[in-house]
C-alpha cells in the first residue's frame, strides 16, 4: 500500500460535529466548543492512523459554476447557526495547531477541489481517503481512491459501491441525477427517489438509456415525469457532477503531516477546555524525563563533592505528611542541570533498608551547604521544604527563586502547583502524587513506597524546577514584576515560615469552658425555638424549617430555590422583623458554627511538641495580593459578635510575663484610594486628622462637624468604603436602612465633593479594557476580563474586581512590605518580638512586658513608612493579656509630613 493522503471536507465534517454535541459543551470563557470538539476528535482519530498528507477543503460560501447553471442550486438551505459561526475560527486555530493546509478556491466548491486533488494524487501513487458524508463523493471512488465513512471507522471502495448499490463510480451522477438531492436542492425527477432510481440504472445502465426507454418503465406517473422532466434531469447530473480539472497549484508536499505545533495545541486546548485532548497530547509525547539517580550509601559522598562544586542548585524535599510541623522528613532530591537529578533517601520501606542513607549523617554533610548564603537555592514552595529542614537542625538560606511565588505573580488566578506549571510552561505531565501513595482509606505514606519509585518523583520535582526557573525568572522581567518579586514576595516566605515556626498559644481551658457554656446556650435555644415553633422539628432540615416558617407560621416566603423556598441567613434576617422564631435561629446556627469551627476545633489542632497551633499562611491564593490563612484560619476568628470575640479570649502569649501587642492599619484602603486618585479634598481629610468620617458627613451634609449625626456619620463611612466596592444605591440603602433615592443622592453628593475618586475610578476602568488588567503602587498585576465602558455608576462584577484590585492590592503591598522590615529589624538587632498573626491590615505579635512600648513603636514606625503615600498614614496600637482583652497603647506623638 502506497502513502496515503487524507482528504477533509471541512463543512460536511463541521456540520456533523455540531448536530451530535450541539449546545452541550462550551470553553472555560463561556464559548460554544461541540462542534470544534467533535471536529478535532475527528482530526484526531486520523492522525492517530499516521497518515503521510492531510487537507482539509471548505466551500468559499461564494456563488460557484452551479449557481450560474441553476439559480435555485442550493436555495433551500438555511443560513449557519449563529453559534456554530462562533466555532468556525477555532476550528481553523486547530488545523493551524497542527500544521494542516486549509484549502478554498472560489468558484468551487470543496467537492471539486477534493475530486481534483483525488485524481492527480491518485495518478501520483497516492492512496486517497475522503471524508465525507456526502453521496456525490461516490463518484470519485477508483483503483487508488476510497471514501471514508468515520463514524463507523469503515472504508468505502468502488467494489463496495457495486456490492452494496449496484453502480460503478461513472454512474453515481446519473443515480443522482434521477433522483435529485433535496439538501442541494437539485431537482431530478419528481416521484423518481433514490431506490428506484437504483432500479432504473440497472435496469438500463444509463441516465439517457433510462429517458429514451421511459415508455418501457412501470407507472404512467413515472414514465410522464421521465418524459416532462428529462432536460431537468440532465441538469441535475450536471449540478451533481464533480469538476475534476479545477485550476489549482497542487503541492502535495505541503500537506505532508508533521506532528503540529504541540504547544499551541496544548494552549489551544486549555484555552476551549478539551481536558481530555491535552492529557493524550502529553501522555503521548515521547518522554522528556531525565537521568536520575538513588543515590547508595556508598555513593553519598562523591555526590556531595558533585553538589558541593554547583555555585547553585534546586531542592526539594519528601516526607510523611503535607503539615510541615508534623511531617518526618523521607529524603532529598538535588538539581542543579536540566534533566538531572540525584535523591538522597533516609527513610523508605524495611525492605530496603539497606539502601538508606544515614539521616543524621546527611543533614550534617549538607548542612554548611543549605545554610550557606554563598550558593543559591531554588524550589517550589520553598516555605514548606524550609520548615521540614528547620525542625531538622538546618536554616536553609540563599533562597533566589522560588517557582511557586514567581508563577502567582505572572498569572495569579492560575493552578500554580508544580504539575500545572509543568503543563503550563513544558507542556510535560509530571508523574501524580497518587500513583505513589494512592487515595482514599487505602492512601499510603511516601516512607512506604519503593525508593526507586519515590526516587524518579523527587528527582523529577527538582528538575522540573531547574526547567521551569530558566522560564519564568525573564517572564518576570518582561512584565516588570522581578522587583516586587526579589524585595517583596521572596523575603515574605522567609517571614512566614518564621510565622508558622514560632505558632500561637492557644488556652485550651478557656476554650473547654466556652465549649460547655456554648453547649448550655445552644440547648436553651432549641428549648425556646420548639416553644415557639410549636413542635419539635429537626432545626439542620431547611425542609422541615421552610414547612414551620412558611406554613404553619404564615411568614412571607422571600427567594425561591430550585427545590423550594431558601431559609438561608439573609431571608431570616429579613423575617427576624417580623417573628421571634427567625432571630432564635440566627442566633442558634452562629453559635453552633462557633462552636464546631472554632471552640472545639481549636484544641485539637494544638501541636503535642510544641504546645502551640501552627497555622499555615499562603502569598499564593488571593488574586489582590493578600495572605490567606488555613489549618486553622486565624484571619477568620470571630470580633463582632460578643460569643464570637470569646473566642479571642483564648489566644494568649506563649511565655511567661509576656504580652499580645497588636498594630492595625488605620483606614489604609481610604488612604490609600486618597493617595492614588490624587483628589485634594479627600487627602485633606486624612492631613487634617480628627475623625474622618465626621469630617466627611460634615462635608457632604454641610454643617459643622460638631452637628453631624451618628446616622449621617454612619452614612459617610459607609459611602468612603462602599467606593472601592462600587457600592450601588441599592447596597447602601439596604446597609444603612434609608430609601434607595436617598442613598442614590448621598453618593452623588460623595463623588461631586471628591470628584478626583470619580476620575481615579473611570481611570482606572479604561486601564483595565485596554489592558486587561490593573496594577497597584508596587506594579502587582490583576488580570480583569469583561470591563465594559461605562459613562454613569453603574458597575457590573467585573468593574468592582477592577476597582477594589488597585486599592485592596495595594494594601497588600504595604503590609507585606512592613513586614518584611520588622522581620529584618527584629532578626538583625536581636529585638525580642515574635510575628504571630497577620489579618490583612493587623499584625498580632507577642512580646515581653517590660519590652512592650519600645517594640511597639519598631512596628509602627515600620508600618507607618512601608511605603510612602501623600497622605499620613495611622496605625492603631493595642496590648493584652490576651487578644480580647486589649488596651490602646498611647505613644510619642509623630510629624507627619504633607508631602
Amino acid at each position: 500500500m502506497g502513502k496515503t493522503l487524507y482528504l477533509i471536507d471541512g463543512h460536511s465534517q463541521l456540520y456533523q460535529a455540531y448536530w451530535a454535541i450541539r449546545g452541550e459543551l462550551s470553553s472555560p470563557a463561556g464559548i460554544p466548543t461541540g462542534a470544534v470538539y467533535g471536529f478535532t476528535n475527528m482530526l484526531r482519530r486520523i492522525l492517530n492512523q499516521h497518515p503521510e498528507y492531510v487537507a482539509v477543503v471548505f466551500d468559499t460560501g461564494k456563488p460557484t459554476f452551479r449557481h450560474e447553471m441553476y439559480a435555485e442550486y442550493k436555495a433551500n438551505r438555511p443560513p449557519m447557526p449563529e453559534d456554530l459561526i462562533l466555532q468556525i475560527e477555532y476550528v481553523e486555530k486547530v488545523l493551524r495547531a497542527w500544521g494542516i493546509p486549509i484549502l478554498r478556491v472560489d468558484g468551487y466548491e470543496a467537492d471539486d477541489v477534493i475530486g481534483t486533488l483525488a485524481r492527480r494524487a491518485a495518478g501520483e501513487g497516492l492512496e486517497v481517503r475522503i471524508l465525507t458524508r456526502d453521496k456525490d463523493a461516490l463518484q470519485l471512488l477508483g483503483p487508488h481512491v476510497a471514501v471514508y465513512d468515520n463514524t463507523k471507522d469503515r472504508l468505502i471502495t468502488e467494489a463496495d459501491l457495486e456490492a452494496e448499490r449496484g453502480l460503478k463510480p461513472g454512474q453515481v451522477v446519473d443515480w443522482l441525477g434521477l433522483a435529485g438531492d433535496t439538501s442541494d436542492n437539485v431537482p431530478g425527477v419528481p416521484g423518481i427517489g433514490e431506490k428506484t432510481a437504483l432500479t432504473l440504472l440497472h435496469q438500463f445502465g444509463s441516465l439517457e438509456a433510462v429517458l429514451a426507454g421511459a415508455d418501457k418503465v412501470s407507472g404512467e406517473k413515472r414514465q410522464e415525469n421521465l418524459r416532462q422532466f428529462a432536460d431537468q434531469a440532465r441538469l441535475s447530473r450536471e449540478l451533481v457532477a464533480i469538476d475534476t480539472d479545477v485550476p489549482l497549484d497542487v503541492d502535495f508536499a505541503s500537506m505532508r503531516f508533521t506532528g503540529g505545533n504541540r504547544q499551541e495545541l496544548l494552549q489551544l486546548f486549555r484555552e476551549l477546555g478539551f481536558q481530555s485532548f491535552l492529557n493524550e497530547l502529553m501522555a503521548s509525547a515521547e518522554a522528556e524525563r531525565g537521568a536520575y539517580e538513588l543515590v547508595a550509601p556508598d555513593r553519598f559522598e562523591e555526590f556531595l563533592a558533585r553538589l558541593s562544586r554547583q555555585p547553585a542548585f534546586a531542592f526539594d524535599v519528601e516526607t510523611t505528611s503535607t503539615r510541615p510541623m508534623e511531617a518526618e522528613l523521607v529524603g532529598i532530591s538535588f538539581s542543579w542541570e536540566a534533566g538531572t537529578g540525584c535523591y538522597l533517601p533516609v527513610r523508605g520501606p524495611a525492605l530496603e533498608a539497606s539502601q538508606l542513607l544515614d539521616r543524621a549523617t546527611v543533614l550534617t554533610r549538607l548542612r554548611p551547604l543549605l545554610e550557606s548564603t554563598k550558593v543559591v537555592k531554588w524550589g517550589q514552595h520553598l516555605k514548606y521544604d524550609s520548615l521540614v529542614l528547620r525542625r531538622a537542625g538546618i536554616r536553609v538560606a540563599g533562597v533566589t527563586f522560588d517557582c511557586l511565588l514567581a508563577a502567582y505573580l505572572i498569572d495569579p488566578d492560575s493552578p500554580h502547583d508544580l504539575d500545572s506549571l509543568a503543563v503550563r510552561y513544558l507542556q510535560f505531565k509530571p508523574t501524580p502524587i497518587k500513583d505513589l501513595i494512592g487515595t482514599g482509606k487505602k492512601q499510603k505514606t511516601l516512607d512506604q513506597v519503593p525508593l526507586a519509585a519515590v526516587s524518579a518523583y523527587s528527582c523529577e520535582d527538582a528538575d522540573l524546577v531547574v526547567r521551569l526557573k530558566a522560564l519564568l525568572e525573564p517572564r518576570l522581567e518582561e512584565l516588570g514584576l522581578a522587583e516586587l518579586f526579589r524585595n517583596v514576595e521572596l523575603p515574605l516566605s522567609a517571614v512566614l515560615e518564621e510565622m508558622e515556626f514560632q505558632g500561637v498559644r492557644v488556652d485550651t481551658g478557656v476554650l473547654a469552658e466556652l465549649s460547655q457554656a456554648f453547649g448550655g446556650r445552644l440547648q436553651e435555644l432549641e428549648t425556646s425555638i420548639y416553644q415557639v415553633a410549636g413542635e419539635p422539628f429537626n432545626i439542620d432540615s431547611t425542609k422541615q424549617l421552610g414547612t414551620i416558617l412558611f406554613d404553619k407560621l404564615g411568614l412571607p416566603r422571600v427567594k425561591r430555590t430550585k427545590t423550594g423556598y431558601s431559609t438561608d441567613a439573609s431571608v431570616l434576617e429579613r423575617l427576624a422583623a417580623l417573628h421571634e422564631l427567625p432571630r432564635l435561629l440566627l442566633e442558634h446556627r452562629a453559635l453552633s458554627k462557633l462552636k464546631g469551627t472554632y471552640v472545639d476545633a481549636l484544641p485539637q489542632l494544638v501541636n503535642p511538641t510544641t504546645g502551640r497551633i501552627h497555622a499555615s499562611f499562603s502569598q499564593t491564593v488571593a488574586a489582590t495580593g493578600r495572605l490567606s490563612c488555613s489549618d486553622p484560619n486565624l484571619q477568620n476568628i470571630p470580633v463582632r459578635s460578643e460569643a464570637g470575640g470569646q473566642i479571642r479570649r483564648a489566644f494568649v502569649p506563649g511565655e511567661p510575663g509576656w504580652v499580645l501587642l497588636s498594630a492595625d492599619y488605620s483606614q489604609i484602603e481610604l488612604r490609600i484610594l486618597a493617595h492614588l486618585s490624587g483628589d485634594g479634598a479627600l487627602r485633606e481629610v486624612f492631613l487634617r486628622g480628627g475623625d474622618v468620617h465626621r469630617f466627611v458627613a460634615g462635608q457632604i451634609f454641610g454643617r459643622p462637624e460638631a452637628e453631624v449625626t451618628p446616622e449621617q456619620r454612619r452614612q459617610a463611612k459607609a459611602v468612603s468604603f462602599g467606593v472601592i466596592y462600587g457600592l450601588s444605591p441599592y447596597g447602601l440603602s439596604a446597609g444603612v436602612g434609608v430609601p434607595v433615592p436617598e442613598a442614590r443622592d448621598f453618593i452623588d453628593a460623595y463623588f461631586d465633593r471628591y470628584p478626583g475618586v470619580e476620575a481615579f475610578i473611570h481611570r482606572t476602568l479604561r486601564e483595565a479594557r485596554d489592558r486587561g488588567y490593573v496594577t497597584t503602587i508596587l506594579n502587582r498585576r490583576r488580570y480583569v476580563s469583561g470591563v465594559k465602558v461605562v459613562t454613569g455608576r453603574n458597575f457590573g462584577q467585573a468593574e468592582r474586581v477592577a476597582v477594589n484590585a488597585g486599592v485592596q492590592g495595594s494594601a497588600a503591598d504595604m503590609i507585606k512590605v512592613a513586614m518584611n522590615t520588622i522581620f529584618c529589624r527584629v532578626r538583625d538587632e536581636g529585638r525580642p518580638s515574635r510575628l504571630l498573626v497577620q489579618i490583612h491590615d493587623e499584625l498580632l505579635f507577642e512580646v515581653p512586658a517590660e519590652a512592650v512600648a519600645t517594640e511597639a513603636a519598631m512596628v509602627e514606625e515600620e508600618m507607618r513608612q512601608a511605603i510612602p503615600l501623600s497622605v499620613p498614614v495611622e496605625v492603631n496600637l493595642e496590648s493584652g493579656a490576651n487578644w480580647l482583652e486589649m488596651e490602646p497603647l498611647r505613644l510619642a506623638v509623630h510629624e507627619h509630613s504633607r508631602a
